[in-house]
């Protein structure tokens, strides 16, 4: 769970309780974060607005884990996301691999 700006979490192997389940593999709730080369097993990395200067280069989403984009206000906003270079296997061919949560908000 990362709630400060400008951090790097690199390397992190998640397989806690499966997304499917109720689990997040890596919970963002900050700016200026950069996830690399990341392992999410059955896990769902969810970035919380407001979404600003986030990186997810080289990473590895196993077993439908997806990044999900959570809005949290009306007013929500993206300003600098980069996904890049990561591996996406979905448990299915209908699973979003990107996926936007505007359940508590819009973009």
């Amino acid at each position: 769970h990362i709630t400060n700006p400008a951090n790097i979490l690199q390397g992190v192997h998640t397989w806690n309780l499966a997304s499917a389940y109720g689990g997040i593999g890596v919970l963002i709730e900050s700016p200026q974060t950069r996830i690399m080369q990341c392992y999410m097993d059955f896990n769902d990395m969810v970035v919380t607005t407001p979404i600003q200067d986030i990186s997810v280069e080289d990473g590895f989403f196993l077993g439908g884990g997806k990044l999900l984009l959570r809005a949290l206000s009306n007013d929500s906003t993206i300003d600098g996301l980069s996904v890049f270079d990561n591996q996406f296997v979905a448990s299915n061919q209908n699973d979003n691999v990107i996926a936007v949560d505007e359940a508590n908000g819009k973009f």
